[in-house]
């Protein structure tokens, strides 16, 4: 479970600085502001569309796990970890809204956009510190673990 949250870190990371280097490639290359902003955004749901396969992907996997591996059940259960992933949920799923709106409707002009397109990059970044939390919670559990085992062989 942690070298996939340590790729998850990786990947995210990895995903908000493609974007960034994407956006600024482009905006050296073409001077057409709104095209800039649509290709973009484009992008930007390209990556989202392939972080959303890759994170229902795992989620289904560590579901299937937890019906075997109790320890790992227990992990994916805690509250911190239950509250991460709803995050995940509204952070993947929600901006698909935002293509259909700007596409089939008037509801999100090209300002919205350009923000859009300044923060989904931070919003990446961002994610991947909730994978860095989810870690280190981890790894303290481990230490604590140890530390138990330790106490009661040093008392038998």
């Amino acid at each position: 479970m942690d070298v996939w949250l340590f790729f998850w870190l990786i990947f995210n990371n990895v995903t908000g600085t493609i974007i960034c280097v994407f956006g600024i490639s482009l905006m050296i290359t073409i001077t057409d502001v709104q095209e800039v902003l649509e290709i973009t955004f484009n992008f930007i749901f390209v990556m989202l569309a392939i972080t959303t396969y890759l994170f229902v992907y795992s989620d289904k996997k560590l579901k299937q796990r937890s019906l075997i591996d109790k320890e790992v059940a227990e992990e994916v259960f805690s509250p911190l970890n239950v509250f991460f992933d709803k995050i995940y949920y509204a952070i993947i799923f929600v901006p698909f809204a935002f293509p259909i709106l700007y596409y089939n409707t008037n509801l999100i002009s090209l300002n919205i956009i350009l923000i859009w397109v300044c923060i989904s990059p931070w919003i990446c970044c961002a994610v991947s510190f909730t994978n860095f939390t989810t870690l280190v919670h981890h790894d303290l559990r481990i230490i604590d673990d140890d530390k138990l085992e330790t106490t009661e062989i040093g008392f038998n």
